[in-house]
C-alpha cells in the first residue's frame, strides 16, 4: 500500500521531495558594440548599427537591453536631463531579425513614454526607474519637485552615469516573444539625433552638453546543461515553425492646424487594430519648460473631444468629451485607469496628474466585428478643439501580427 497516495498537502507527504533545476549552466551576457562604420556616430547625427551575427549558445533576446556611459558638461544645479531622456537621444529604432525587418518605431522618446505610463507598474518605477532614466515629474514646472531633485542628484552634481535601456518595454515582439533564439543574425539600427533643447529641463540659457562615452548592446547568453541543450537545439532547428502574436507598433505624426474641428487618417491597418493611444505635445521646444509633458491645452487653446473612427466603427459611440478649463476628466481619465488594467497594471498617475501633465488619451478599440479588417483597416481620429490649440499630435497603434518563424539555418522567415 502507498502510504502517500492520497495525502494532498506536501508538508504529510513525507515522500515529496523538491528538486534543484540544474537546466542552465552558465548566464551571462553577449556585448555588442557598435559597428565599426557607426561607433563615429554616437555623439553626432547619424545611424547606430549593433550587429550580433551568431552565438554559440541560445540568446535570451527578450531580455536585451542597451547599456551605456554619459557625460554631462556645462550643466549647472537648476538644469538637469528631462524625464525618459535616453530613448530621446535617437529619431528611430528599427530591430531586424535575419533579413526581415520586424518593427520600425520613429520617435522612440515619444512613444516609449506613452507605453511606461501604462504598460509598466511602480515597481518598474521604483527598480529600474534611476537607471533607466524613468523619473516622472508630479509637480506641474516646480523644479523644486522630488522628481527634479532626484534628476539633478543623479546626473548633474556626478556629471558621469552609467545606465540601461531594456528594449522590451519599446518594441512589441520583444515583450511577447518571450523565447530564446540561436543562430539568428540579429541586427539594431538606432539614428542619433543631436537636440538638447529636448533632452535638458531647467533654468539655463547656454552650455547644455550631453556625450556617449559607451553605448554597447547586452544580450543574455546562456549555457545550458548538454541533456537541455540537445532539446532546444534540435528543437530550434527543426522545419517545424515557431508561432508568435505580439502587438506591432505603429506610429504617426501631425502638425495640428488652426480650426474648430479636425480629422486624421494617422494609418491603414494590414492587422487588426486592439489599443490606440493619443498625445498632444508643445511645439515650442525649450529646457525652461518642461518637454516631457502631454497637453491638452495649447497656445490659449483647449482641447474638447476626441473620438477614433475604424473603417466605418466608431470609439466611443459618442465623443470622448472633457474640459480643462472646467476641470472636468472623469472620462478620459477612467479610459486611462481601464488599458492601464488591460495590461495588469495599477495606474502610475493620478486623477492630477493625468490633467496638468501626462494627458494620454487611451483607446481600448479591441471589441471588433470579425470582418472589420478584411481589406485592411482604415484608423481615423476626430479632433474638436479651440481654434488657437495647434501643437503636435502623436499616435501609437497598437497592431496584432501574427508570424511563423523557421530557425532553421539561421534564417526568419514571416509567413
Amino acid at each position: 500500500m502507498n502510504f502517500c497516495h492520497n495525502i494532498s498537502h506536501k508538508k504529510f507527504n513525507l515522500d515529496h521531495n523538491t528538486k534543484f533545476n540544474n537546466d542552465i549552466r552558465k548566464e551571462d551576457y553577449l556585448k555588442v558594440a557598435p559597428s565599426a562604420s557607426s561607433i563615429t556616430n554616437l555623439n553626432k547625427g547619424g545611424d547606430i548599427i549593433f550587429q550580433s551575427l551568431q552565438s554559440s549558445n541560445p540568446l535570451d533576446l527578450p531580455n536585451a537591453f542597451l547599456y551605456f556611459k554619459i557625460k554631462l558638461e556645462d550643466v549647472d544645479p537648476n538644469c538637469t536631463l528631462e524625464n525618459n531622456f535616453f530613448p530621446s537621444l535617437f529619431s528611430l529604432m528599427r530591430l531586424k531579425l535575419g533579413t526581415t525587418e520586424v518593427e520600425y518605431i520613429n520617435d522612440p522618446g515619444i512613444y516609449s513614454s506613452m507605453l511606461n505610463f501604462v504598460k509598466t507598474s511602480d515597481e518598474y518605477k521604483r527598480v529600474y526607474g534611476e537607471i533607466s532614466g524613468w523619473i516622472p515629474e508630479k509637480v506641474l514646472a516646480d523644479k523644486t519637485n522630488k522628481s527634479f531633485t532626484r534628476r539633478v542628484q543623479l546626473y548633474s552634481v556626478t556629471k558621469t552615469f552609467d545606465g540601461m535601456f531594456p528594449l522590451k518595454t519599446l518594441f512589441g515582439f520583444l515583450e511577447n516573444y518571450n523565447r530564446v533564439v540561436h543562430l539568428l543574425p540579429i541586427e539594431l539600427i538606432m539614428n542619433r539625433k543631436i537636440d538638447n533643447e529636448i533632452i535638458f529641463f531647467g533654468d539655463q540659457k547656454a552650455g547644455l552638453k550631453l556625450t556617449i562615452i559607451e553605448l554597447q548592446l547586452w544580450i543574455p547568453e546562456i549555457t545550458l546543461n548538454p541533456s537541455l541543450e540537445l532539446k532546444v537545439l534540435d528543437r530550434l532547428h527543426s522545419d517545424k515553425p515557431i508561432m508568435v502574436d505580439f502587438l506591432n507598433r505603429i506610429t504617426s505624426l501631425i502638425d495640428i492646424p488652426s480650426g474648430s474641428t479636425f480629422s486624421w487618417k494617422p494609418t491603414n491597418c494590414p492587422g487588426r487594430p486592439r489599443y490606440i493611444f493619443i498625445g498632444f505635445k508643445n511645439t515650442k521646444i525649450s529646457h525652461t519648460e518642461n518637454n516631457s509633458l502631454f497637453i491638452q491645452s495649447y497656445n490659449g487653446g483647449d482641447l474638447h473631444s476626441l473620438r477614433v473612427q475604424l473603417n466605418n466603427s466608431y470609439y466611443p459611440i459618442n465623443n470622448l468629451e472633457f474640459s480643462f478649463k472646467k476641470n472636468y476628466q472623469l472620462q478620459p481619465y477612467l479610459n486611462y485607469i481601464n488599458m492601464c488594467k488591460n495590461f495588469g497594471n495599477e495606474p502610475q498617475l493620478s486623477y492630477s496628474d493625468f490633467k496638468n501633465l501626462y494627458s494620454i488619451f487611451c483607446f481600448d478599440v479591441s471589441a471588433q466585428s470579425d470582418n472589420l479588417v478584411i481589406n485592411g483597416c482604415d484608423v481615423t481620429i476626430h479632433i474638436t478643439k479651440d481654434n488657437l490649440f495647434t501643437p503636435k499630435c502623436y499616435c501609437l497603434v497598437l497592431e496584432e501580427k501574427h508570424i511563423d518563424i523557421n530557425l532553421k539555418g539561421g534564417r526568419l522567415n514571416i509567413v
